[in-house]
């Protein structure tokens, strides 16, 4: 599917105003409403699913809670993407800036409450970002594009660290993050033999080994893949992949410091990058296909900055 998201890029990128306006008139409920949905969700305790799953009720929401709070990240991840662009739009006029406004607030108490790591971290990157942006999108950009490259080309340091952690400091983690160390601990000891060429596209998905964690007995040892863009990018394509991908963010980051694209546009694209490199670097795979999807999706509001004067 990624040729055809990188052509919806494209597509947008050439629309005319009128046709950007309404796709901007679109966006921006559909986001404020999402987000606010999120909020509810989570205020609540997930009532919505609760309410729409036959499945789910009140007495068995212990045992479905952790499918459920999986499923709302990825729904809030996609919202944190599509946040940069809606805002862009709704600061182009004074009546709607105060909307901006209460986007980010409800982004931040849906951080607060629903207390997910990638979640809380990709708000505070990208709220840094956006300060950056004030006095230079294009090294904002730049930046996060450094930062992406750093976190791919050092995934082994991350392995390193994880395999020499103590069990004592194991123990304490969040039971999500032991079972992230004993991935990164395994995924590291395993990733020398082929460091050159890896072990081949989803290849993470074929590791057929268990661990035993906190009482559950024959967990897989790597969930599915690495949740950490520069391991899982190290064990499937090795050096290759790894030179081919800052090759490709490095060219990514000299065309944009080249062009001239407007400023705001710019600020919207390193806001959207700080949130993927955040969510790739600890919650999804670097390639899977509804998250690539979402990361394009994005991109493609982003082209819509600055093509009208005002949204509504």
């Amino acid at each position: 599917g990624v040729p055809l998201y990188l052509l919806f890029i494209g597509w947008l990128s050439q629309i005319g105003p009128r046709a950007a306006r309404v796709f901007q008139a679109l966006f921006i409920p559909l986001v404020l409403l999402s987000a606010g949905v999120f909020l509810f969700e989570v205020l609540t305790q997930y009532s919505l699913t609760v309410a729409g799953d036959p499945e789910v009720t009140p007495e068995n929401l212990k045992f479905y809670k952790s499918r459920i709070e999986a499923n709302i990240s990825h729904g809030i991840s996609v919202i944190f993407l599509m946040a940069g662009p809606v805002t862009m739009y709704l600061l182009q006029k004074k009546s709607t800036a105060p909307l901006a406004l209460a986007l980010f607030a409800t982004l931040v108490l849906i951080a607060i409450i629903f207390s997910h790591a990638a979640t809380i971290i990709a708000l505070i990157f990208a709220a840094l970002v956006f300060l950056l942006c004030q006095k230079s999108p294009r090294m904002a950009f730049a930046c996060v594009i450094g930062a992406a490259m750093l976190l791919i080309t050092a995934g082994p340091l991350l392995g390193w660290m994880a395999s020499g952690m103590a069990a004592e400091t194991k123990a304490g983690l969040p039971f999500s993050w032991e079972w992230r160390v004993e991935s990164w601990a395994y995924i590291y000891e395993n990733l020398l033999p082929l460091t050159l060429w890896g072990h081949g596209f989803d290849s993470l998905r074929a590791v057929t080994e268990t661990t035993n964690l906190r009482g559950f007995e024959d967990l897989p040892i790597v969930p599915m893949h690495a949740h950490n863009i520069g391991l899982h990018i190290w064990y499937e394509t090795g050096l290759i992949g790894v030179i081919l991908a800052n090759i490709i963010l490095g060219l990514s980051a000299r065309a944009i410091w080249r062009s001239n694209i407007p400023a705001p546009r710019i600020a919207v694209f390193a806001m959207i990058g700080a949130v993927a490199l955040t969510y790739s670097a600890l919650s999804y795979s670097p390639w899977s296909d509804w998250w690539l999807g979402a990361i394009c999706f994005a991109f493609g509001a982003a082209q819509l900055v600055g093509r009208t004067k005002a949204p509504l």
